[in-house]
Formats: C-alpha cells, structure tokens, sequence
C-alpha cells in the first residue's frame, strides 16, 4: 500500500517502532556497480535483489508484532515496481508503505525519514539498508532496545559505514545535525556520524560489527545465506535424537508450533524407528555415524545444517514450550550492562511427584547462584554467536557444560520465564537421589579430569561407578572450561552421512 510520509498518528500502542528501508530497485546496470565488473550488470541486479528479498522477509517476521511498521524509501523506479518488490504479506499490509526517497544526498533523505517518522508519533526509528544479509531480525531488535538509555544506535559495517542507524525519534529534532556533512561511500562514514551525534549531545550505543556485500569476496560469502525464492526460517531447531522413537515426534510437535521455523533431527545411528517417526512428524531427519556419536556432534551437525539466524537445541526427550521463539527473541534481544549472548528455558519435569518438583527448585537455585543450564533446558542462540564461540565440541558426554561456560565468559546466558518438559523416566527408573547424584558426580569427574568416555558410560550405567579412576592429570588440573574438541580423549569427531538411512529427509 503507498501512502504518503507523515499521513499516520499515534496508535494506541504503548510503543510505536519503524524501520525504514532505503535500497534502489533492482534494475540492470543501475545497482551493486562495484560487482558489475565480476557478476555483469544482470548478475549483479539479480544479487541485489536476491538481498532485497532477505531483508523485506526479515522486516516480514519483524513486523508481527503490534506497535510496528515498516517504510519502504525505493529510488530507480514507480511505486507500482517497489509495490512488486513486496512479498505477498507485505503487499496489502496496513503498517507498510512504499515511499519514493526524493531528492538530496544519502542524509537528506535519512533526515526525512526520521522527521516522518516523529511526526507519525513512532517513538523509536531505525533506518537500514538492503545489503547486509546477516542484519536479522533479532538484530533489529537489539538495536531498537539499546534505543531505552541511549539517543542512538548504529551497527557498524567492516568497511567504515554502518549497517544500520536507530534513534529515539522525539528527540530527533537534531537528525540534520547527525547526518549533515558526512562522506557518503567512503570509510568515515560511521566516524563521522559518531562524532555528529556526540558533538549534538545525543548518547550513542554501538552494537557488533556486521559486514556488507560490496565487494566480489563478500559474494560467495554470503551466497549460503541466499536461496532465491526459497525464506529464511526465523529459527532453526537441532533435536538430538538416539533410539528415541517413543519421544522424538512429541519434541518435532513442540517445535513446529512456530510455523516460521524449520526442525532439524540429527539422528545418532539409531537402532529403532526414531528416524522414520521424526520425518513423519515433520522434520528434515539427518544420520551422524563416527565413533564419536554423542550429542556434540549431532548438535555440531545440525546447526552446520541450519538455515536460520537463531538457533535452538533440544534433547529428544523434551518438549519447547507454547511462544518459544517470541520469548527467545525477548531474552536474546534485552539491554543490560553486559550483553545476553544466549538464553535457556526453565527446568520442568512431566511428573507430578514431590520429587520432580524439589528438583526442579533445585535445578532454578543452582542457576540463580551461577550455575549453568543443562542441555534439556533447551539452549538457544544467534547464529553469528554460535559461530563466534566455536559451537558444540565433538565430546562423549557434558557438550552443553562446555559450551554454556564458553558463553559465561562471553556474555550473559539468561533464563526464559517459560519452562521446557522433560521427561523424568531416568529418574522413575533409576531413583530420584541416586540419578541425581550420579549427574552431579559426573560433573565432579570432570572437573577431577576423569576421561570423558568413561563418565558418559558411567552415566549410561554400562560401569559401576567404583572403576572410574581419576587419570593422571593432564598439565595440571583439567578444568571442563578448556577441553578442545581436538581432544584426542574425546574420540574422533563423527561426521554426517548422507548414505545412510535418514541421512536425507527421513529417507
């Protein structure tokens, strides 16, 4: 729908929010110039649209919520062209419009944009561009929460510039003063506008720096992230599954109750039906063969499998709670002094017993007092994190102790208010004190340096528990923070099948 700027007024929303996005059309020979000489003028307009595409279908997802709205400021063509840029959803939607940007240099028309915005009533605007594939959705809302202590907010570029710039729009009476006299297209750009928003006294949060698709090596870079004509999931779930066939359809359920997400089931070369059941639940079913096959490696599978910004990792014996992906995004994307590097979901049991709920007060005590979720808890993270720590390593047993300690050193790891259920049948089996000693023994093995096959069989019950020795300890005391996935202790990685049953969509 096109509509003129500064037409609107304040809804009845606590908290109105926009993004504006600036792009030209994607016509031959008028875009992406730079990788004309690579790509050609048709290849390279076909890229930028191909970009165009993951933005509008971020904004897409963005924009569910209540209090949002998205401007479309096109340039290189009519309204009619840019309205056909939209997808489907967008096309028709009340709180999206397409505005032509108009005359001046990059600043004037972001100046325009953000004065619209504060005479519509928005309280919080973040101007971005088409070409920065990994500016999601879960960014936005960062940057737009940081936008509750600052005056703005930008998301640097690796080149100089920035993918993004949010102000809190009643005080953008100074937005001239912010964009005014800056060297578009060079490396000074984000400098710059730094220095204006101090020099304007306005206070300037700073997020991680992204980077954009302007040069032929950032072509091949970002091509795993698009798939013409095929969206991006909002999230990508990575379920852990070995001989689960009783249990693994309920957690492919709990997850595809967001529809806008994809369900991934690494399967560790089950000897039931827990592959096929997973693919008629629903999920893209993967095989994971190697001497090494424990959850580490299915979960080190699956998210080099996944094709969304947020990842989620669940134990097959669990259920995601109804709205995870919203409370997710809410714990992923609050303010604080340090920032939240990844969250997990409260512990729950599905048995009513007085023991399950002493556990489970238990398990929120340990967490309060420091302590790190356990993989059934359901850990989620952003993408660009995961990679950034290294994910999952390759390890017999205690993968999500490994890789929770590597986030607490990076950042916040914060607990949702929903809770995951797990199932509580190793507790009904093998007692409630005895199991839950046995998961606290095996930690202290660790921290002790005890051979991690030897506790994964310890906890399995394939040993008794008086013929784990503590080995000799390997340069000092072994702290589980520093084991390496090359560890040759923790056996040779696994690796993903696609020759085996379920290696490809349950086949």
């Amino acid at each position: 729908m096109t509509r003129a700027p500064g037409s609107g007024s304040r809804g009845t929303a606590a908290l109105r929010e926009r993004v504006v996005l600036y792009a030209r059309l994607p016509v031959a020979g008028l875009v992406k110039t730079r990788l004309i000489p690579a790509l050609g003028p048709d290849g390279a307009a076909a890229l930028h649209g191909d970009l165009l595409a993951l933005m509008l279908d971020v904004l897409r997802r963005w924009c569910t919520e209540p209090g949002r709205d998205i401007e479309f400021r096109f340039t290189g063509g009519d309204a009619a062209a840019a309205l056909a840029c939209l997808p489907d959803p967008l096309r028709d939607h009340p709180r999206v419009r397409c505005v032509e940007q108009g005359d001046g240099d990059l600043g004037d028309r972001m100046a325009r944009g953000f004065d619209d915005a504060r005479a519509d009533g928005v309280d919080r605007a973040a101007a971005i561009g088409a070409d920065c594939p990994t500016l999601t959705e879960l960014v936005l809302e960062r940057a737009l929460r940081r936008l509750d202590r600052s005056d703005v907010v930008v998301v640097p570029a690796a080149d100089g510039g920035y993918c993004l710039l949010g102000v809190r729009t009643p005080g953008v009476s100074r937005s001239s003063a912010l964009l005014r006299g800056i060297d578009w297209g060079t490396d000074r750009v984000c400098a710059q506008t730094r220095e204006r928003a101090r020099s304007a006294g306005l206070r300037t949060a700073l997020l991680e720096t992204r980077w954009d698709v302007d040069r032929p090596e950032d072509v091949e870079r970002c091509r795993p992230l698009l798939e013409p004509g095929v969206p991006r999931p909002a999230a990508s779930v990575i379920i852990a599954a070995r001989n689960e066939s009783a249990w693994v359809a309920e957690a492919v359920a709990s997850a595809r109750r967001e529809p806008d997400s994809e369900v991934i089931v690494v399967d560790g070369a089950s000897e039931d039906d827990t592959a096929r059941c997973a693919a008629a639940a629903g999920a893209r079913v993967v095989t994971v063969t190697g001497r090494a096959v424990g959850r580490g490696a299915q979960m080190a599978a699956g998210a080099a499998l996944a094709r969304a910004p947020l990842l989620v990792f669940v134990h097959a014996d669990t259920r995601l709670p109804p709205g995870w992906l919203r409370a997710a995004r809410e714990v992923l994307s609050a303010p604080g002094s340090r920032s939240t590097v990844a969250g997990a979901f409260r512990f729950r049991l599905d048995d009513p017993s007085r023991w399950a709920r002493v556990l489970e007060r238990l398990t929120a005590l340990r967490l309060a007092l420091g302590g790190t979720p356990g993989g059934d808890q359901c850990l989620f993270i952003a993408r660009e994190d995961y990679e950034r720590l290294g994910g999952f390593a390759s390890v017999p047993i205690l993968e999500d102790l490994l890789f929770a300690r590597r986030i607490r050193r990076a950042g916040r790891l914060r607990v949702a208010g929903p809770a995951a259920v797990t199932s509580a049948r190793a507790w009904r089996s093998g007692g409630w004190i005895r199991v839950s000693l046995a998961n606290r023994l095996v930690v202290l093995g660790a921290w002790l340096g005890v051979d991690g096959g030897r506790l994964s069989a310890f906890r399995a019950g394939r040993i008794h528990h008086g013929m784990i020795r503590r080995d000799r300890l390997r340069q000092g005391m072994l702290r589980l923070g520093t084991v390496d996935r090359g560890d040759p202790a923790c056996g040779a990685p696994a690796s993903v099948d696609p020759s085996a049953p379920g290696a490809e969509d349950g086949k």
